[in-house]
């Protein structure tokens, strides 16, 4: 019996609920998982939850992509595309 595994390809999902990043076979994995994995939520502060496809179809047009420093693998900021949309970037550093 042969009990090899092979993956074909690896996403993350930075925010829960958008669109996920391919990531390569040397992405980082920390004690917590796949490094930058759904680390981030929409929450909603009028009832207190988080917000999922479920609630807003539409989330699942909104495209991710983590900002590293140029330096380093260090996450700068999350860009945030959406079709006729302008797009943002929400800054991370601290």
């Amino acid at each position: 019996r042969d009990d090899t595994v092979e993956i074909d390809s690896l996403y993350i999902y930075p925010v829960k609920a958008l669109q996920g990043i391919q990531v390569n076979a040397g992405w980082t994995i920390t004690k917590y998982g796949l490094q930058h994995d759904r680390e981030w939520m929409i929450y909603n502060p009028a009832n207190k939850r988080f917000v999922t496809q479920r609630d807003v179809k539409k989330l699942a047009l909104v495209s991710v992509e983590l900002v590293m420093h140029e330096q380093d693998t260090t996450l700068t900021g999350i860009k945030l595309s959406a079709p006729s949309m302008a797009s943002i970037v929400v800054d991370c550093e601290q």
